[in-house]
């Protein structure tokens, strides 16, 4: 899949409710991954009205297609949701092992 995994899992902690989704490819094409896929899962996947300290708010980790390669900045993954300061959607970028452990965990049965 070009450096996606073809896959989005949704872990609510509330429930304890883990869900394994396909992704969508023209959409991997269409956000690429990091901030603009993580934004465009935050609008989808987020209710409207809810506050962002609150409980039943999301936060989204994603990655990029670069993961699969282990040249410079190929390790970023990003993390989305909304400022309870501003309350517009932000997002923080961050380096390291994380982004590439992430794309390629594997859900326990």
């Amino acid at each position: 899949m070009h450096g996606w995994t073809g896959k989005t899992v949704i872990i609510d902690l509330t429930n304890g409710k883990i869900t394994e989704t396909g992704s969508d490819l023209g959409t991997l094409h269409s956000y690429i991954g990091g901030r603009g896929l993580g934004v465009k899962l935050y609008y989808d996947l987020m209710t409207p009205g809810i506050e962002p300290l609150s409980l039943i708010h999301i936060l989204i980790f994603t990655t990029g297609p670069p993961h699969r390669h282990s040249g410079p900045l190929s390790g970023r993954h990003v993390m989305v949701s909304r400022s309870p300061l501003t309350g517009t959607i932000f997002d923080s970028s961050s380096g390291g092992f994380f982004g590439k452990d992430l794309k390629f965990a594997e859900l326990m049965p």
